[in-house]
Formats: structure tokens, sequence, C-alpha cells
């Protein structure tokens, strides 16, 4: 383009001399020949600057070595680096600085740069108010990232070294090579397990009796504190009314009070051990539990509508259990009338046990409808005035009969199948399903029942607990203050009882039977708001669930009200969410809570409809920090040091980082730079362009008028 550019501006400066001279041919020749001169030199000093030739020259510059320090700031860093010292993090960030400080003594200094070093390889302008605030620990990704930035550095890692990515360590020390880079470490931190306080487990009963004696036992973990006798506050309902002592020598180690149980009702029994300076972390220093206490023993009616081998197992089981106060009563073929079949053997005047005094619930095993005609109606008043009531269905109860309106399903017209039972979880989310996910009864490995009878939908307000083959199987219902089961089989000692019954069989019959019978005789609530929490503790980032329900006097579920959760959490101003009411579920009501801060979350939830305050309710949990990062968070020197080896660097422990000065290559690089220089395009040249097309202009102005 020059070079065209150069051809048309010398063939213009032609042209126009050529017709210049044409004008002057009456001049002198003189004339004509300096004006010539003047517009040649004018015309090849304009066509070497736009052409503007360059010179080439190979120069050998020094370019300082790169240095990057890139600092673990994972949360296994805020561990304290030795035995009460102060955290990794602050004696990475102080090694750096002196690391930093010897190097800068160098005759040609490096030029230092700060990343953050457990993943994302981020610019550190201000490395003195990093925190320790990442969940995971990368080094791999740390020095992709040194690479893609930085190709020619010498990275330096302050870690601890605890990779909490998963990947195997081989992959993890590959990483040098792969990345193509010179790496150096400096670890820091202890390889023994943190020291750490961990209220394990707690064993109480679920449920006891007024007035009673039962015994509070616990099992502490104390890693770091074998030497100690570790101490520990047992509160009931948030008031201390026991201590307890764990006493040196193991680092699991139990011990067992002995309490009395207070008056009826619900009581939050709370182990708290007190935390210790250097704790691996405070959130797992306590643990709580539920105890139901109830008046004396709970009385049970079991009613059978034939002797059975069912009945036979559940009368046992009942039998056994010495919280429960149990009469039993079974329908004879010869002649059809109900016999006592407990401690009395008479016939039973079934009104009277219906009707005694003190009753929590009654459970009828395979008892035909017609047969409780004259006892229907106590049973309803019975269960609606908070009694529960379990109905097990077998091959005769061909009819629900008066009992009907009371029972969470119909009888589907199918009837009775004979056929292998195979019970699977429903998914419901009600009370009694998230006691049997918690005991995780093994339902693959048992034996299936036999036989069962077919149920229509369930209600609407019924929550479906065990399905078989796509119907309901394991139906429950409120109802009034009250409660109501159907289990639609009759087989459920199959998992007990066969030729070769097997102790996880044994204990799964007891677990599903305790549950029922726990569920059937617990304590009802009668407050009109009550609310709860998915869960006691949460980690931060998580979503707690809170879900409210709101009854009326008569413990009927309310709809169409209006609850709102104040939300106080800590550090943070308290808020209000908006609790949405739940589908399918009459008088309940859930509302999601992000826990975004560590410490206390605790949550109001008021009730009303139509101006009229229903009630409240307070619940309250705890955040707290991920503990994946600090449980993993042991130190491994020996996966720094394969870092360093594999890419051709030092690895020294913290406090030793003098030693990394001889590694580094703190001599600047030779490079060969060429650099161009323009030779004629100068200020000069343009002035003595002007200044001869000036003059040219000048003279033939002059000389051509």
């Amino acid at each position: 383009m020059l070079t065209l550019f150069a051809v048309i501006a010398c063939s213009a400066g032609l042209a126009l001399t050529a017709l210049t001279l044409h004008r002057m041919r009456g001049e002198p020749p003189w004339r004509a020949a300096l004006v010539g001169i003047l517009r040649a030199a004018a015309l090849l000093a304009l066509t070497v600057a736009v052409a503007n030739p360059v010179s080439l020259r190979t120069t050998l510059v020094h370019v300082p070595q790169e240095v990057l320090l890139a600092v673990d700031d994972s949360a296994s860093m805020a561990l304290p680096h030795g035995e009460g010292g102060p955290s990794r993090l602050s004696a990475a960030l102080d090694a750096g600085n002196k690391l930093v400080g010897l190097l800068a003594g160098l005759e040609t200094p490096p030029t230092i740069t700060w990343i953050e070093g457990a993943g994302g390889g981020n610019t550190l302008t201000h490395p003195a108010v990093l925190k320790p605030h990442r969940q995971q620990t990368d080094l791999r990704d740390t020095l992709r990232s040194a690479a893609a930035g930085y190709p020619e550095a010498h990275v330096v890692l302050l870690s601890d070294g605890a990779d909490t990515t998963g990947a195997r360590g081989e992959q993890i020390a590959r990483a040098p090579t792969t990345a193509g880079l010179s790496v150096s470490a400096v670890g820091f931190g202890r390889t023994a397990p943190s020291p750490d306080i961990n209220v394990q487990a707690i064993s109480a009963p679920r449920r006891t009796r007024a007035n009673s004696r039962f015994d509070f036992g616990a099992t502490v973990l104390a890693h770091g504190y074998a030497d100690r006798a570790i101490g520990a506050d047992l509160l009931r309902d948030g008031r201390v009314i026991r201590q307890m002592t764990f006493a040196a020598g193991q680092v699991a180690r139990g011990a067992k009070v002995s309490l009395s149980a207070p008056e009826p009702g619900r009581y939050r029994y709370t182990l708290r051990v007190t935390p210790r300076p250097g704790e691996l972390s405070e959130a797992n220093n306590s643990r709580s539990m539920l105890l139901q206490v109830v008046p004396d023993k709970l009385k049970v009616l079991l009613v059978a509508g034939a002797p059975s081998v069912e009945y036979a197992f559940l009368k046992r089981f009942l039998l056994g259990d010495a919280d429960l106060k149990v009469r039993c009563a079974v329908r004879k073929a010869k002649p059809a009338v109900f016999w006592r079949d407990d401690d009395r053997h008479e016939k039973a005047g079934l009104s009277s046990l219906v009707r005694a005094r003190g009753l929590n619930a009654m459970i009828l095993l395979d008892v035909p409808g017609p047969a409780l005609a004259t006892v229907a109606d106590s049973i309803a008043s019975f269960v609606r005035a908070g009694g529960g009531l379990g109905v097990v269905a077998g091959s005769q109860s061909s009819t629900f009969g008066p009992l009907a309106d009371l029972l969470p399903a119909q009888m589907g017209p199918a009837g009775y199948l004979d056929e292998l039972v195979h019970p699977r979880p429903a998914g419901a989310g009600d009370a009694l399903s998230r006691t049997l996910a918690d005991i995780a009864i093994p339902l693959e490995g048992l034996r299936p029942w036999r036989g069962r009878r077919t149920l229509d939908t369930p209600r609407p307000d019924a929550a479906t607990v065990l399905s078989a083959q796509s119907s309901p199987l394991l139906v429950t219902r409120r109802v009034g203050r009250g409660r109501a089961l159907l289990l639609a089989t009759d087989s459920t000692h199959r998992w007990a009882f066969g030729p070769s019954p097997t102790q996880a069989g044994k204990k799964a019959y007891a677990d599903l039977w305790g549950v029922l019978v726990d569920w059937l005789t617990q304590l009802r609530d009668d407050r009109p708001v009550v609310a709860q929490l998915d869960r006691e503790q949460y980690e931060q980032g998580a979503i707690a669930r809170l879900v409210a329900q709101v009854t009326d006097g008569e413990a009927q579920p309310v709809n169409g009200a209006t609850l709102v959760a104040k939300v106080s959490a800590a550090d943070q101003q308290a808020h209000r969410v908006r609790c949405h009411p739940v589908a399918d579920a009459p008088g309940r009501y859930e509302a999601m809570i992000p826990a975004q801060r560590t410490g206390s979350l605790s949550v109001q939830v008021e009730a009303s409809r139509g101006g009229k305050r229903l009630g409240a309710d307070k619940v309250e949990a705890t955040v707290v920090p991920p503990l994946d990062e600090l449980a993993r968070g042991r130190a491994n020197p020996a996966l720094l040091r394969s870092l360093a080896d594999e890419g051709n660097g030092t690895y020294v422990a913290g406090g030793q980082q003098a030693h990394l000065v001889r590694t580094i290559n703190a001599e600047p690089a030779r490079v060969q730079r060429s650099v161009c220089r323009p030779m004629v395009r100068r200020p000069w040249l343009w002035v003595i362009i002007i200044a001869v097309w000036a003059l040219d202009w000048s003279l033939r102005r002059r000389w051509t008028l």
C-alpha cells in the first residue's frame, strides 16, 4: 500500500513539476533549474517519509524472575498451626511475608504476586485481610490457574496440603508436570487429628412413666484430651439439672446417670460440653433428644377377630413391654363371642373394655365390622377425644362396618388377595414416616408378608406410609384430637416367624410395632399452633424447612389462616417470611428459610384469620459452619512434598522458608528482544519538507506572476 502511494505521489509530483516548468518557459534557465531542484527535493523527502524505512536492532534485556505465593484460604487453615499456636493461615501469611523480605534483599529481586491458593487463583492485593472461607481445597485447580496467568513463574504453595476434592494423591502430585510449572511448598499444621470433643451419642428411653427412674447415658469422643476428664451439663428444657463427668483415658468414653421422670408431658434433654480452646468445631459439643413422659403405664386394648399367628406374636410383643398395661380379647368361633385372653380368662364385656378408664389406644386385629356394632359409638368417641385406633385388616375384615368413617381409607373392590406382599415406603412427610425412616428397617432383606386387603384411594387428609404393588398398605389419619391407623395385612409376623427366623427379622418386627404403638399412644398436643424445623442444626448455606400446623379448639385443621414467621439470625436484622399452605394437607403451612449465617436461628410463628389472632409458637435451631473441610483438614506434608518433587522445587515446614531462597531461581532471565526503529520519520524531516515546499511556492509565485 505504501509503495503504491509512493508511486502515485512521485507521478503526481513529476506531472506538477512539468506543468510548472512549462509555465516558466519565458524565464531564465537558472530559475527553471532551481525550481526543478526544489520540487524534486521536496518530492523525494515526502516519498521517504511515507515509505518510512526502519532499522531492526537485536538486544539482550534482563527480566526479573516471577514468584507466585499461593496462600491456602480454605476453612481448615483456621485450625491451629501447632499446640495452642496461631492459626495455619496466620502462620502462612507470616511465612510469606518473611520470604518476601528475603527475596527483596537479593541483588536482583524477583517480582512477587500473591494469589488465593485453595482454588480459583484470584490475585490478592492485600493478603493480610485474607480469611479462611473456602469450603474445599483444590490444589490442582490452583496450579492450573497459576499456569494460565503466570506460565513462567515459580509457584510457592503456602498450605496444609489437605486437598478435599477426593482425588487420589498421585493424581494431585502430577499437577505441576501437567501445568508445566516449577513448584515449591511450605507446609503448616499437625498431622495428628485436631483436638475436638464430640458428643457422639446419647441413650435414654423415648418414653417413660411419670415419677419413674430411667437411665440417661452418653458417649463422648475426646480427640486430643485423653489425659483430661470431660465435664458436661445435662439440661432439661434449657435448665441445668445434673452435671456429668467423663473420666480421662480413652478417646471414646461413656457415662450414665439415673434420673427421675417429671410430670407427664414432652421434655427436651440436652447434653452440652463446654467448648475448649483450639477445638475443631463447637457444633458437635451437644446433642438433644425428646422424652415423652406418660402417666404411669399406658393402657392398650388388643381385640382379635380370631386366634391367629399374627395375634399370638402381637400379644406377646405387647405383654413384653413393661411400660404397657395390656388387655387382650379374642373372638372364639364357638360360641362367636369375645373372651378375655390376658391375666383373666372369661367372657369379655367388650363394651366395658372399650370404655375402660385411662385407655390410651386400642388395636383391632382382623375383627369383622358387624362384631363391633355395639361398641362403634364408644370407639368413635374414644378416638375423637384423643385416643389412638389401630385397625389391622385380614381375611375376615370384609367390611369396616360402623367404623368406616373413622378410618383413613375404605375397603377396595378386589377384597382379600392371597399374594406375597413387599412393603415399600410411600414417601409421606408425616411424623410416622420420618420415624420409620430413622430406624431404617432393611426391607430388602426381609421375608415378604403374605395376604392383603385392597384399599380404595385414601381420604384427602390421610397419609400413606407404606405401599405394596402400587396400592396403599399402611395409612394414617388424624380424627378429632385422636388418630387412626389402618394396616391392610395381618402377616407382619412373617418377619419374626418361619423355618429359620433371623435376628434382623425379629428386630424389624419389634421396631415396626414399637413405632406403631408409640404413635398410637403418644400424648396429644392441644396447642393451636405447633411449629417445627425439620432439623435442629443446619450447615451454613442450607435451607431450613419450617412446618406449622394450625388447629381449632376441637383439634380440627384450620385452613385459610395467615401465618407469618419472624426470623431472627445471628448478626442479622430480623425479617418476616410468609408461610404458604401445603397442598393436600389441611391446616398445614410451610416456609423455606435460608440459613445464611452461623449462630442461632430463631423463628417466631404467628397465625391469624379474619383479623383474629389464633396463636403462636417459637422454634430454634443452630447454624454451624460446613464441617467437611474441617473434619478432613488433617495436614498432609507428604502431598506437598510430592508436589515439590514433581515441580523441581523444595518442600519445607512452616518457619523454614529461608531454605527456599536457594531453590527459587532469583537471577533475572536474559531475554533476546528485537527492536524496530524508524530511520527517517522524524520531526526534522517534516520541517525540511514544509520549508522546501514553502520556498518553492514563494519563488514560483514571484517568477510566474
